[in-house]
């Protein structure tokens, strides 16, 4: 499990806590959930279907999960995607790379947080 002494590449920890009332087993649970990916996948879907709506309603659904559990570097990549996609109202193949990116972010993070979520 999680706690407040554990030190995450990408994750502000003690900030995540504090919203979460100090309760690790929460924090834990939350992550490990937003961890699988389905925010990711949806966003994944968008980004293919190439239909920006859907993706920046994507972006901005991960973008607000990852700051609350003050996941980071993935949320300043959702934010970013999130406006871009407005800004455009396409998708297009920096779209795609700035996926491809969150994917990354995701897989890193996952391989971090394993040994936590085990057992």
């Amino acid at each position: 499990m999680i706690t407040g002494e554990t030190v995450i590449e990408g994750l502000n920890i003690p900030n995540a806590l504090r919203r979460l009332g100090g309760n690790s087993a929460l924090y834990s649970r939350l992550l490990q959930s937003f961890l699988k990916g389905g925010e990711l996948a949806a966003l994944r879907a968008g980004i293919l279907d190439g239909d920006a709506v859907k993706a920046g309603n994507s972006a901005h659904a991960l973008k607000g999960t990852a700051a609350n559990l003050s996941v980071t570097e993935i949320w300043d990549a959702a934010a970013a995607l999130e406006r871009s996609l407005k800004e455009s109202g396409a998708v297009s193949a920096g779209h795609r790379e700035a996926l491809d990116a969150i994917e990354q972010q995701f897989s890193k993070l996952s391989a971090l947080c394993a040994p936590y979520f085990e057992g």
